[in-house]
């Protein structure tokens, strides 16, 4: 078999920035008949002793750089062998042989690569395939990719499809890489050559990588859990499409492709999915295509995976994290999760691999004065959902004979060490032992599962022993984490016996509750939220100091929730999570409890409700009234709409918030960011978009939701309609009349002017303001007195929390005469902000838009704040208590 038939006609697929480089045969000059006939002999001449392995064989490309390949005339495939499907390595044929391209020729811009991912959830099924587009100009079989190093192990497909319907007869006979060197630059290049010569057009190289998307995915969910690591292993674990290069600014087509049995229920929103009936009662849900750069490709590659692992319903979470509540222990998990249908159960994360443990023991000075055990653990794979360690005095027959309350939840734990209240004494036996959560077949044979041991450790003595935790006196250095206040005979502590503790020194702490999602590194969006204790000043707290949520406004120390509190000093930040669910229908209190050295008893010194501000604008009315609206503080949220978004797989970087509109409001919320797609063919015309991602609200249910609001509660809103998609003139008409004919007279005219006052919207009974940048892209709208003009609103556009401080306070310090908004937000730009999640981002700012408004901007003039996920900060009661204190200096200034 003839192994080169064309070698004057070589393409070269460059696809690093989403083109291709297409080198074209070279026009020869024309020549009289019998030079032509000359130049043939010499060349089949040639042609012979290469094929006899005499001479290498040189090619030319189109601007006349050398690309070499060497004919091997002992080459099997030469003596008319080919390879099979899976040896694409054959050692007679390798690049050497083929050689490389030294410098680019003619480029064409293409439309970019393809990534179709299909799952299929009754098969468990997971198929990954990478779709290069490549345009042929002239006759060739061979063509070098430039690509990223990836190994691929799979046979390329070639055809003139997008879908690889239709595979071309052509037979790889080899396909590798290999890399070249220059004085500056390395290049990798993957080559496929073809046994027949690919003809002049457009074509598609298709790549298999399920196998080792599977095998990388799985190495992703063995990794340590701590972040650091995690973020880095899955940037190295994902990046597995060949020839793209790492460059952010690279795009891909995504296709998404969930097969389902029709009675399966997928927790998403799959009514933005083409569905399509297939056979055996199967329903295929298409998401796509869309255009994603490459950081978000890996994320939405990687949440595919989590949701592939949770047996594709979203909502399991949130069945599964129900069960884990402040009250929870081993015994009472097995018994509720025991009750869930099997494909939740399927979804309970477990551990894999054996955890190393190591446990010590460690002297604690007065108070205490006694050894406490510390179990330090270590894992190879990501901690089950469920896991736990727990402390037993005899063998165990069961996961729940442990020693009293002495189980300690893996996950919670916050760190590889934990430090127990079980006090170690000589002589005795102990069993600590990992559980985790898994399925399990008994002697029955049938499926259940159970707490599984993973690890087992005996101590009988041989125990070492860590440096002890107390100064040179022989006093603690700092609270037991887990030994209660009460539990504390605070008398034997340095401070009661140098009599160093003043307690008239007393700084206020402002302690209050807030609510957010914290397993944001192991779900796409945690959205069972649990309240967080927030306290101001903590640089000036006693050692002795305890911060505690109650569900009854607590009239004395004792009566906290179970287990959660924490010792103010152990939390530098002032800020520290419970494991109480946040929910709006039973109160919870916050108290910052002291102890008193003169009374000798814990006093409580601050007590605070979390707040209902549903209506903080009409409480204020009096002390508001004559205040501008541009020097007010109102709350407000960044991508207001972006609660509940259609497309399951970029939620990490399009959800911005977890309450819907109605909470919002309910809230407190009196700034919506509002950004809109018309969709043509659409029942309701007008959706709310975060870039184009779709949520499921549309613009005139959102409006009706005001309608009402504003009906029941005299509060003032403010609608910022600021980024259009898929719009023009006559379609920027049509929302503007559905949004005037739903609000009526309730809008606010633009000739109240920007320094119209509260006091002023409540007499004339105008309760919303509409602001539409749109208004001059409009043709009949452009002088409509009811639209207001563009509010301003910088985005800091950053990822770090110094960052944005620095973009916010030239910000803030910058004069304004008109409504203007601070944007409270991080945004995930690349891959350094992995896991690449708006809710990671916002709990790392939203604690620190706290510490601004209540200090670091306390006597600047702040008008709307928005934030992401604004249940983690305490911005709405800032507001209503500035609000309050702006109006009463105003009034004593009048009077």
């Amino acid at each position: 078999m003839k192994l080169q038939k064309d070698m004057k006609n070589m393409m070269i697929a460059d696809v690093s920035n989403g083109k291709s480089i297409i080198v074209r045969r070279c026009k020869q000059p024309a020549r009289t008949w019998w030079c032509k006939l000359a130049i043939a002999s010499l060349v089949l001449i040639f042609v012979v002793k290469v094929w006899l392995g005499f001479y290498p064989l040189w090619i030319t490309n189109t601007e006349g750089n050398i690309m070499s390949w060497k004919a091997n005339g002992t080459s099997s495939i030469a003596g008319g062998t080919t390879p099979s499907d899976n040896d694409l390595t054959s050692s007679t044929i390798s690049p050497s042989n083929i050689g490389s391209p030294t410098q680019q020729s003619v480029i064409t811009q293409t439309n970019g690569y393809y990534v179709n991912l299909t799952m299929d959830y009754n098969h468990l099924k997971y198929n990954l395939v990478s779709i290069i587009p490549i345009t042929v100009t002239s006759a060739t079989t061979v063509i070098i990719l430039h690509h990223n190093d990836v190994s691929i192990s799979s046979k390329p497909q070639i055809s003139n499809h997008i879908d690889l319907s239709h595979t071309l007869r052509h037979q790889v006979l080899y396909a590798g890489s290999d890399h070249t060197s220059s004085s500056h630059h390395v290049h990798s290049y993957y080559y496929i050559l073809l046994d027949n010569p690919l003809l002049p057009g457009r074509y598609y190289i298709g790549f298999n990588l399920t196998s080792k998307m599977t095998l990388q995915l799985a190495q992703y969910y063995t990794d340590p859990r701590t972040t650091l690591d995690r973020s880095n292993k899955l940037m190295t674990t994902m990046k597995l499409l060949p020839c793209i290069k790492d460059e952010d600014n690279v795009e891909v087509n995504f296709e998404f492709n969930v097969i389902a049995h029709e009675d399966h229920r997928l927790g998403w929103n799959i009514d933005y999915a083409q569905k399509v009936y297939l056979n055996n009662n199967k329903i295929s849900y298409k998401y796509g295509p869309f255009r994603l750069s490459l950081p978000r490709l890996f994320v939405a590659l990687k949440n595919a995976a989590d949701l592939w692992i949770n047996r594709g319903n979203h909502n399991n979470h949130k069945a599964i994290s129900s069960i884990m509540t402040f009250s929870a222990n081993p015994l009472s998990i097995h018994k509720q999760a025991s009750k869930l249908d099997v494909d939740i159960q399927e979804g309970i994360s477990s551990l894999q691999q054996k955890p190393n443990i190591r446990v010590v023991k460690q002297k604690w000075g007065k108070p205490y004065n006694k050894q406490f055990l510390i179990i330090e653990w270590n894992t190879t794979s990501s901690p089950g959902y469920f896991d736990y360690i727990a402390i037993f005095n005899q063998i165990p027959t069961s996961p729940f004979d442990y020693l009293s309350h002495h189980y300690y939840w893996i996950n919670m734990a916050g760190k590889n060490t934990i430090v127990t209240d079980v006090i170690y004494k000589p002589n005795s036996h102990y069993y600590i032992i990992y559980y985790t959560y898994q399925h399990k077949r008994d002697s029955n044979q049938s499926n259940n599962y159970h707490f599984i041991p993973m690890e087992t450790i005996y101590i009988y003595n041989n125990i070492t022993s860590l440096a002890p935790m107390d100064d040179d006196f022989g006093f603690a250095t700092q609270p037991h984490p887990r030994v209660s206040p009460h539990h504390v005979n605070i008398q034997l502590s340095k401070e009661a016996t140098s009599n160093s503790q003043n307690n008239q020194n007393y700084t206020r702490h402002y302690p209050f509750l807030t609510a957010s999602g914290q397993h944001t590194l192991d779900f796409v969006v945690d959205l069972t939220l649990t309240f967080n204790l927030n306290w101001y000043n903590p640089q000036h707290v006693g050692k002795w100091d305890y911060v505690a949520i109650y569900d009854h406004d607590p009239k004395n120390v004792r009566g906290y929730i179970a287990n959660q509190w924490c010792w103010a000093t152990n939390y530098k930040s002032g800020f520290c999570n419970t494991a109480v669910q946040f929910t709006r229908q039973h109160p919870k209190y916050i108290a910052y409890i002291i102890y008193n050295f003169q009374s000798k008893k814990y006093v409580i010194k601050e007590v605070m409700k979390y707040p209902n501000h549903t209506h903080w604008m009409s409480d204020l009315k009096n002390s508001i009234e004559k205040i501008k609206l541009r020097d007010l503080i109102i709350p407000g949220t960044h991508d207001s709409a972006c609660y509940d978004m259609k497309f399951p797989l970029a939620i990490s970087w399009t959800q911005t918030q977890s309450e819907t509109f109605q909470n919002q409001l309910l809230d407190g919320i009196r700034y919506f960011d509002l950004r809109t797609e018309y969709v043509k063919g659409s029942q309701d015309k007008f959706h709310f978009v975060h870039n184009t991602w779709l949520t499921t609200m549309t613009v005139s249910q959102f409006l009706q939701l005001v309608k009402i609001f504003v009906s029941s509660y005299q509060e003032v809103i403010i609608l910022d309609f600021n980024h259009f998609y898929s719009f023009n003139a006559t379609i920027h008409d049509e929302l503007i009349a559905l949004i005037v004919k739903s609000m009526g007279n309730d809008m606010a005219p633009i000739t109240f002017t920007q320094n119209v006052t509260i006091g002023k919207m409540w007499n004339q009974k105008k309760h919303v303001i509409v602001a539409y940048t749109g208004k001059a892209k409009s043709l009949k709208n452009r002088n409509n007195i009811k639209l207001w003009p563009t509010i301003r609103s910088i985005w800091p556009d950053v990822d770090k929390v110094s960052d944005a401080k620095k973009k916010l306070d030239d910000e803030v310090n910058h004069h304004h005469d008109a409504l203007w908004v601070v944007q409270g937000i991080l945004t995930p730009l690349s891959e350094s902000s992995l896991p690449y999640s708006v809710q990671h981002l916002a709990n790392s700012i939203n604690p620190k838009l706290n510490t601004w408004l209540q200090y670091d901007w306390l006597h600047k003039s702040i008008n709307i704040v928005i934030s992401d996920f604004y249940l983690g900060n305490n911005v709405v009661s800032i507001a209503v208590q500035r609000n309050r204190a702006l109006g009463s200096a105003h009034n004593k200034t009048i009077v």
